[in-house]
């Protein structure tokens, strides 16, 4: 998934910048897109050769034990 939002983002025109993991039940879903760490919204106008962050999630899930 994570290759499919790369490719996409370099294609109009973005630079990709760091990777931040979240904690997510899906491991590499992008779950929001930031600058400076602030969060893209759906729609917004960005100049090209933006440098975008990626925020994964880390596929970690915390389980209850049962003995």
């Amino acid at each position: 998934m994570i290759r499919q939002v790369v490719i996409q983002l370099k294609s109009l025109g973005f630079r990709i910048g760091k990777e931040r993991y979240v904690k997510d039940l899906g491991r590499d879903v992008v779950r929001k897109l930031e600058i400076k760490r602030k969060e893209v919204k759906p729609g917004e106008k960005l100049p090209k050769n933006t440098v975008i962050d990626l925020v994964l999630g880390d596929g970690l899930v915390k389980r209850d034990s049962v003995n």
